[in-house]
């Protein structure tokens, strides 16, 4: 009976340790975690072919800036600043493939795809009608840098 008794507890204690592996530890947040910053646009599409091609600073140009913080828990907060004007926006994303969804709490939607090359990091958001001026309407793509 007492060796029964040890075997149990041999058994038990076995089982106790073979129960703690390093698999369970929680799997790391997906790459599009953390602030990103709107960077530069990118045109197409203008009329006036010299508007086309270009990489433009909307800050500079048009006094547009955006900031995007994606948090681990699948919500974000954009804040976005056009001259005067600031605003917060807040929902939540999903990411699968490389594509990126922010689905804000208005009920908008917004898509952009995932990249790196060696240390830098995009999201590059889906074309967009862009009007720099009255006369000049064109295509433009949002660029994002983490």
């Amino acid at each position: 009976m007492k060796r029964f008794l040890y075997l149990l507890c041999v058994v038990v204690f076995a089982a106790g340790l073979t129960s703690c592996n390093d698999d369970d530890e929680p799997a790391p947040p997906p790459a599009v975690v953390g602030r990103w910053d709107l960077n530069h646009i990118k045109t197409s599409g203008f009329s006036n072919s010299q508007l086309n091609n270009l990489t433009l600073d909307l800050y500079y140009l048009n006094f547009i800036s955006s900031r995007i913080d994606i948090y681990s828990d699948n919500t974000f907060r954009e804040n976005f600043r056009q001259e005067f004007s600031v605003g917060d926006f807040t929902g939540n994303w999903e990411f699968a493939n490389d594509q990126l969804t922010l689905k804000y709490d208005d009920g908008d939607e917004q898509t952009y795809t995932y990249t790196k090359n060696g240390n830098l990091e995009e999201l590059a958001s889906e074309v967009v009608d862009y009007a720099l001026d009255s006369t000049n309407v064109g295509k433009a793509q949002l660029i994002f840098r983490k």
